[in-house]
């Protein structure tokens, strides 16, 4: 059975206070292997996770090497939050070369390994035989078929459903919600007993803003086909009538700029929208507390980083009802739409009803204050030791 427990409230472990269990377990040294870290120009939710995780390890006292590929214009090795970054090969060629390293002995160094798996995997389990841990935070279906050429799609998705998780059907499996959970275990080989819900943190940066807000509508997300920035526009123009003040505020920059710009003046909105692009950490709080509600339209995540994010700072949300987004709002604390007229009717509602929006706006603080970093961060390293523990018999 999957263990899809969310707490209902923050608890107090760190990673500090299992130190001493990893060092007994033979754990010192970790070896981290992803697609992408937080430095990418295409950085999102999965790296920001990451580094929140290895982050509080390294300052716990873990020696923390994390191997990605080589974004463009980024140095082929940096340090951060006292972890090193190492990034081989482009993003075609990245993967490959990793679990060829690994083949031929690159990290026996580290005493585990933990694999974060963004669509298709470095087949850890062939090559690395200590203790190990799969952080696969939702399937990549949808983004398969929306990023490729529809063969490149359907063989990715063929191998990530039906080929790889027979791999990995040992060890644990961490991933961020209950539906998500759900789903990796009905549409693949993975084992429910090995599957663990292992919910996101909120950084203490994010804040309650004002109870009384403009009607701005956010979204933050990196501008590609899937975070369906499109639908939101058209969904901002269509209420316009309901709304004559409304007006949408974009955070991220991506491949989709121009042709979003462009479908925001056929629709006639250029006026109501604006294109911030990347801003720093502090400039996002900002935009989070002032505006009335976020908009995400994804048609595939494993959470909804932004959507807790702005519950933080008493910003419900209107999401579309996919895996991970049906987790990430809490109860009350938003709205799911089933399609892109529901997405229209939310954001107009929560725009227009102030007494449901400080209903959802309550909710969403709750929600927020559920999840925490330190917590996440511990209860994956116990997954680790829990691993290793099991190997030694």
């Amino acid at each position: 059975m999957v263990n899809d427990a969310v707490p209902t409230a923050v608890t107090e472990p760190s990673p500090l206070s299992r130190i001493a269990d990893a060092e007994r377990a033979g754990i010192r040294r970790v070896q981290v292997v992803a697609y992408r870290d937080l430095d990418d120009p295409m950085a999102g939710g999965s790296e920001l996770h990451l580094h929140e995780i290895l982050s509080r390890w390294a300052g716990a006292g873990l020696d923390i090497d994390l191997r990605t590929v080589a974004g463009p214009g980024l140095d082929r090795t940096c340090e951060r939050n006292g972890y090193r970054v190492e990034r081989i090969g482009g993003y075609y060629t990245g993967v490959a070369r990793t679990s060829l390293a690994g083949v031929g002995g690159r990290f026996r160094a580290a005493d585990a390994l933990v694999e974060v798996w963004n669509g298709m995997p470095v087949l850890s389990p062939l090559w690395w035989r200590g203790p190990r841990l799969t952080l696969l935070h939702h399937l990549h279906h949808e983004l398969w078929h929306s990023t490729y050429p529809p063969l490149v799609a359907r063989f990715g998705s063929f191998v990530e459903r039906r080929v790889a998780p027979h791999f990995y059907r040992s060890g644990p499996v961490a991933t961020l919600s209950p539906s998500s959970a759900r789903e990796i275990v009905a549409d693949t080989a993975l084992r429910s007993e090995q599957v663990e819900v292992v919910p996101p943190g909120i950084a203490e940066s994010f804040g309650k803003g004002p109870a009384i807000r403009e009607p701005i509508v956010l979204t933050v997300a990196r501008l590609t086909s899937a975070k369906r920035i499109d639908a939101i526009l058209r969904s901002v123009a269509a209420i316009c009538d309901r709304v004559p003040d409304a007006r949408l505020v974009v955070v991220g920059s991506g491949p989709e700029l121009y042709g979003l710009t462009t479908l925001a003046d056929q629709l006639g909105i250029d006026d109501r929208v604006d294109f911030v692009g990347r801003v720093s950490d502090e400039e996002l709080v900002l935009h989070y507390q002032a505006a009335r509600v976020l908009a995400a339209a994804s048609s595939s995540e494993g959470w909804g980083m932004t959507i807790t994010e702005a519950a933080a700072c008493g910003t419900p949300a209107v999401a579309s009802d996919i895996v991970g987004h049906r987790d990430a709002i809490g109860p009350d604390a938003g709205i799911l739409a089933a399609d892109d007229e529901g997405l229209t009717d939310g954001l107009a509602r929560l725009l227009t009803d102030d007494s449901a929006w400080s209903l959802a706006s309550a909710a969403a603080l709750e929600a927020a204050d559920c999840l925490s970093w330190d917590a996440s961060a511990a209860t994956l390293l116990d997954l680790l030791v829990s691993d290793a523990r099991r190997r030694r018999g």
